[in-house]
């Protein structure tokens, strides 16, 4: 994130991030990351081939040297390495540990799970659990080009469809959000003629490119315990009608771990960037939203003496009932209609939407 003091300079991403949580915090605070230079900022390709490692190296100081699945520390092909003899950039120490994590943290970008080795993501995965069971819950927006990545002519980095395989037809799941131990949040909408008291659909606005909630299946980690009853479920009752293949590193699995987990709104918010007000249509919105729900839980139980939750999908999962339900819509891609939202989980909604009352009640009993 680069500062600026010229007010029409001011992106409206940070602008919505932080109109659209602060409301539900308040009083507590918002923390913006800063990590890496300007180099790696202003590359397309930061956070969609490569990220992440910088960040988490920055929270916890240990991840710069970690060793595992033939990876030790960042990797020099994919990440910014420090100091950075080029003009313009970072010239000091790779940052290890100099951020105290927050509580909850989100974050907006992803890329696809098939543009990034397979040692990458399951090293970073190890982290996120990490910070998981020190009291970090991690949200990820699970995409919002459906079940494939946007287009090559949109600035995709799949071909011409944005899909995997020789005809372009294969979903193409999101990463890093298919981490098991990362929250994935889904898009949701109030159509018009609906209002907020109605129930929900599933975000699909047929432009191009298409914009639709994110979902699939990954080809890199199994359906995790606190998923298999859901998942489970879903293939029993609302079969989808596509060939797959019972084995991971293949396209199309029904062993592999679904995203995304919950949904929110995400669909025409308004937000002021540059002095002016803007509908936004973006997947930035879901998990702030998210964040500062679970933002708000964590406060509760930090007031009666409890720890914050930390690790959210377990407790999502053991309890569907504390979210609503979203039982309508699809999400496009790689010329299917995809998925559908259908009772219980699915994916392209997940659990659902959050009903703060009853997670209130629920998290407030958990030790």
């Amino acid at each position: 994130m680069q500062s600026t003091k010229d007010l029409h300079q001011a992106g409206p991403e940070v602008a919505l991030d932080l109109q659209l949580a602060f409301p539900i915090v308040y009083p507590q605070e918002i923390t913006l990351y800063d990590v890496d230079d300007f180099i790696v900022q202003a590359n397309q390709l930061d956070t969609y081939t490569f990220g992440f490692n910088t960040f988490l190296d920055a929270l916890d100081g240990s991840h710069c040297n970690f060793s595992a699945y033939g990876e030790t520390s960042n990797d020099p092909n994919l990440d910014q390495q420090y100091p950075d003899p080029n003009i313009g950039s970072w010239n000091g120490q790779l940052m290890c540990g100099v951020y105290i994590p927050t509580n909850v943290i989100s974050l907006s970008h992803e890329g696809q799970e098939a543009d990034i080795p397979v040692s990458y993501q399951k090293r970073q995965c190890l982290e996120y659990m990490k910070l998981g069971l020190q009291g970090v819950s991690f949200l990820y927006a699970s995409g919002d080009s459906g079940v494939s990545n946007y287009p090559a002519s949109f600035g995709g980095t799949d071909g011409p469809t944005g899909c995997l395989g020789p005809k372009g037809n294969i979903f193409n799941a999101t990463w890093p959000g298919t981490c098991p131990f990362i929250t994935s949040v889904g898009v949701t909408k109030v159509y018009p003629g609906y209002t907020v008291n109605d129930p929900a659909s599933a975000v699909l606005d047929p432009a191009f490119p298409s914009y639709s909630s994110g979902g699939g299946f990954s080809i890199i980690y199994p359906i995790p315990d606190y998923q298999a009853k859901a998942a489970a479920t879903y293939f029993d009752k609302h079969s989808p009608p596509y060939p797959y293949y019972s084995a991971l590193s293949r396209i199309r699995v029904r062993i592999g771990r679904g995203i995304p987990d919950v949904s929110v709104n995400g669909d025409n918010d308004a937000v002021y960037a540059g002095g002016t007000r803007i509908p936004l249509v973006a997947l930035l919105l879901v998990h702030r939203f998210f964040s500062a729900v679970i933002t708000r839980l964590n406060e509760a139980r930090l007031g009666v003496g409890k720890k914050p939750i930390g690790f959210l999908n377990p407790s999502l999962y053991a309890n569907p009932s504390m979210s609503n339900d979203i039982t309508n819509g699809t999400n496009l891609g790689c010329n299917t209609t995809s998925f559908a939202s259908v009772p219980g989980w699915d994916p392209i909604t997940g659990l659902g939407t959050p009903n703060y009352p009853k997670m209130l009640a629920y998290y407030l009993i958990l030790p």
